[in-house]
């Protein structure tokens, strides 16, 4: 969802000069934020699948 809203970070900058009752736009350093912070949570998903894959059997030998 948060991938979504960046693509179409220009549609909402549009929308705002189209309609005057628009008035909840982001600014710049909310976008860039969100960037950043859609970065980081898509390097945790990457970890967290790579460590809950079925292919690598790392806890569960662990605690065996």
């Amino acid at each position: 969802m948060l991938s979504t809203t960046i693509e179409y970070q220009d549609a909402f900058f549009r929308l705002s000069q189209r309609e005057s009752s628009y008035k909840c736009i982001p600014k710049e350093e909310e976008w860039e934020m969100a960037s950043s912070i859609f970065e980081r949570l898509t390097l945790f998903y990457k970890v967290i699948e790579l460590f809950s894959d079925t292919s690598y059997p790392t806890a569960n030998l662990f605690f065996s």
